[in-house]
């Protein structure tokens, strides 16, 4: 993991970043979530640029072999964030959702976690035990659902209780995300079946290997 970490920060080095700007970078997580709509080759063009514009390097590393990890978030100085990418999950809707978890721990955790490595583990919901460390990835998970779909036009989809492919694309149209967001979602809550909605999801394949 630490050998992973360290290639991301090589990368970052070469990315041209201005001070950090938590309000401008909070600010723009709306356009940021546009991004979701795009195709991921182009959109992550924009995510960078747009991170670095606020002080935050986004560099995409493969994982290396056995580590499990999905991403990180560090301070490389006082001023300038890193947040670490891998394509563990080879779908959109959790790529997105890993992003904007990292945003979180930029924006929220600091001065609690300036170093955070996540999904060492299993899953997206880390298992672990530190109490501190609970709450930290709580609040991550909880704000990267919550900017990806706002949560009253979520609970007003699911009462409405229609979820085919048609209906998942018009609401994400109208949440202006990706349908595959709100299919990854919806799988997560358990609302629909994990094979159900996929052809609405993006598949990322950049040619990366694992190390």
């Amino acid at each position: 993991m630490a050998a992973w970490v360290r290639q991301t920060e090589i990368i970052a080095r070469e990315i041209d970043v201005a001070e950090f700007d938590a309000a401008g970078l909070r600010a723009e997580t709306n356009a940021l979530r546009g991004l979701t709509r795009m195709r991921i080759e182009e959109a992550l063009d924009v995510m960078q640029t747009t991170c670095a514009r606020f002080g935050v390097a986004v560099v995409v590393f493969p994982a290396l072999r056995g580590t499990g990890i999905s991403g990180c978030a560090r301070w490389l100085t006082e001023k300038r964030a890193l947040i670490g990418l891998t394509l563990r999950y080879k779908w959109d809707d959790q790529f997105w959702f890993t992003f904007f978890h990292e945003v979180a721990h930029v924006l929220l955790h600091r001065s609690k976690r300036p170093f955070v490595v996540d999904n060492a583990d299993e899953d997206l919901s880390d298992r672990v035990i530190d109490p501190e460390m609970q709450q930290v990835e709580a609040e991550a998970n909880r704000f990267s659902a919550d900017t990806l779909i706002p949560p009253a036009l979520l609970g007003a989809f699911l009462r409405a209780g229609t979820f085919t492919n048609d209906s998942i694309h018009e609401f994400s149209e109208s949440v202006g995300v990706g349908p595959g967001i709100v299919v990854g979602r919806l799988q997560h809550e358990g609302v629909i079946a994990p094979h159900q909605g996929n052809t609405l999801k993006q598949k990322l394949d950049w040619g990366f290997k694992e190390e």
